[in-house]
């Protein structure tokens, strides 16, 4: 695709009713990960054995210089919902991230949310939905986040970590709940770090969040030495209610 640079991510499908699957993924431009300009896009086939069909042009693309996602926006987490589809994803500028929404009525194309009240950069053409706490282990950046529907609500798992380059990330993930997905309230504490995984962990890179039969899998890829291995972990729906 001419806007992919050195890499496309795959990070979220949707499966709609006549059978045709959406596959969301991310670009990097160059190899200065995380500093490197992204965008975000879609292919779509019959089976997920494709053949896959890539849109020739991004679906949603960074903000204009100055405002909170002019950098690049990534992993998107897109569900399908009775009145289209929204997508929950990462917006950066340089040295921050945040979490932002769109929507949209057929999986193509997309809007970001935007406040009508907010009309100054950094704010002027879009709103993030989920920012740094300010306070403690995620009060920084927040970004990756993987969202699911549940019976209650919105749940969402995110990475959180006071900065967003450099070898040494210091992340830690947490979790958010929402009744509408623009109003999230986050957990108190953190759900785990790498170190809560494998003693060894240095990061966590890749994550996924399933809810199945009451029960939350989280799937991550963690970052032990110079490779990565593949864990899942478990918890039940009552984390919230805790």
């Amino acid at each position: 695709l001419p806007y992919v640079g050195v890499a496309a991510l795959a990070s979220s499908v949707v499966v709609q009713d006549d059978g045709t699957w959406l596959l969301y993924f991310y670009t990097w431009d160059d190899p200065t990960w995380p500093v490197a300009e992204s965008a975000i896009g879609v292919a779509t086939a019959t089976s997920p054995f494709g053949p896959w069909a890539a849109l020739p042009d991004p679906i949603l693309t960074p903000g204009e210089a100055g405002e909170w996602d002019a950098l690049a926006v990534r992993t998107p987490s897109v569900l399908q919902t009775a009145d289209g589809f929204v997508m929950f994803y990462s917006g950066h500028q340089r040295g921050t991230a945040s979490i932002g929404q769109a929507f949209s009525e057929d999986g193509l194309n997309w809007t970001k949310f935007d406040d009508d009240t907010t009309i100054e950069a950094p704010y002027r053409q879009s709103d993030p939905i989920f920012q740094g706490s300010g306070v403690g282990w995620d009060s920084r950046n927040v970004y990756q986040p993987r969202v699911r529907q549940t019976d209650a609500g919105l749940v969402m798992l995110y990475t959180a970590a006071m900065q967003v380059r450099g070898s040494t990330l210091r992340q830690s993930h947490g979790l958010a709940y929402s009744a509408d997905g623009t109003a999230w309230v986050r957990s108190e504490t953190a759900a785990f770090s790498p170190r809560d995984v494998n003693s060894a962990g240095q990061n966590i890179w890749f994550t996924d969040l399933l809810f199945a039969e009451d029960t939350y899998y989280l799937y991550l890829e963690l970052g032990v030495g110079n490779q990565t291995e593949i864990y899942v972990a478990t918890f039940d729906e009552t984390v919230f209610l805790d």
